[in-house]
């Protein structure tokens, strides 16, 4: 399964040209195989899968205000919650993917504002009064 997800990313990164290249194969040929083979999937499977980062609400942390604003955001969360949040119910709350989020719990954790009790998804942070 790994394997496969290695290879779909490599693939995902290459042009038609690329892949025509490799396989030994025209453009032509390749565009030929795609949509034979397309036909034959069910709607279902032919649906593009969305991920958490596809679907999570849009933040811009690429600059220092991005940051601190939704470190600021992350915070309020925590402090307006009633006992100990997950990484998951603050990234729901407050949008971005789970790279994000987690960036922001480790950045408002250094900086000595929040705690943390457990690990790995039973991890839960909380504010420090």
């Amino acid at each position: 399964m790994a394997a496969q997800h290695a290879l779909e990313a490599l693939v995902d990164q290459m042009t038609l040209r690329d892949l025509a290249d490799r396989g030994s194969r025209s453009v032509a040929e390749i565009v030929e195989w795609a949509l034979k083979s397309g036909a034959r999937k069910t709607t279902a499977e032919a649906a593009p899968r969305r991920s958490a980062a596809v679907s999570a609400r849009s933040v811009d942390v690429r600059n220092a205000s991005g940051r601190t604003a939704y470190d600021a955001a992350v915070f309020e969360i925590l402090l307006g919650g009633s006992g100990p949040r997950s990484a998951q119910d603050v990234r729901r709350k407050a949008g971005g993917t789970p790279a994000q989020a987690r960036a922001a719990l480790n950045r408002l954790y250094e900086s000595g504002k929040i705690g943390f009790e457990g690990r790995a998804r039973a991890t839960r942070y909380f504010t420090k009064n």
